[in-house]
């Protein structure tokens, strides 16, 4: 999940193209950069995909690149968040597109918050988006996203972010913060307002 609160997953509901970027080539003569389909990136893209519906031939993959990365889904699972993982899982067995129900020692699970723009006080609040930016931003991310979540202690509630968004035109900068349940940070002697905590990841044994 990014600073904005979307999972990839979310970010591969309506892909039209996915650009490949050059890692590796095959074959010298090749003009067209091609996804490896051996790599840990390369399984998760194919994964995501397919638990979208979403073809992966469009974006360069042959049909035994699928089949392996399908097969090596289930034995060495991806880098990813657990609750991410765990819902391409579900999505990909119950499609009948794995053999078994995990990604690697990533159980399958319903996990539809991972569908939808999710805003954590600590990890992805909307304080986060420059305020001129959020109302355009996030209209974007709705048409792609299953609505959105706001988290309040361990439990995801259903969130008006555009509401939210659309309230705060016209307010100052602390009435903003205010309104978010956001102090503003004191600025340190570097200028940083300290790193991002890291999430839950999902085995990656590559």
């Amino acid at each position: 999940m990014n600073a904005a609160g979307v999972s990839e997953l979310s970010r591969l509901v309506v892909i039209d193209r996915l650009e490949v970027g050059p890692v590796k080539v095959e074959g010298k003569e090749e003009t067209t950069v091609r996804p490896c389909g051996a790599c840990e990136k390369c399984r998760r893209i194919v994964g995501m995909l397919l638990a979208v519906r979403q073809d992966p031939k469009r974006c360069g993959f042959r049909d035994e690149q699928i089949e392996s990365s399908l097969r090596s889904l289930v034995e060495n699972g991806v880098h990813q968040e657990r609750a991410g993982a765990a819902h391409m899982a579900h999505l990909l067995y119950e499609r009948g597109r794995i053999s078994e129900p995990r990604l690697g020692k990533v159980a399958a699970r319903p996990q539809p918050e991972v569908m939808k723009l999710r805003f954590d006080p600590e990890r992805s609040p909307l304080n986060g988006i420059p305020v001129s930016l959020r109302e355009p931003i996030v209209r974007i991310l709705l048409q792609h996203a299953e609505g959105a979540l706001q988290r309040s202690g361990r439990v995801w509630h259903a969130f008006d972010v555009l509401g939210a968004v659309t309230a705060i035109q016209g307010l100052s900068v602390d009435e903003i913060h205010e309104r978010s349940g956001a102090r503003r940070a004191p600025s340190s002697p570097s200028g940083s307002e300290g790193s991002e905590p890291s999430e839950e990841r999902g085995e990656h044994t590559d």
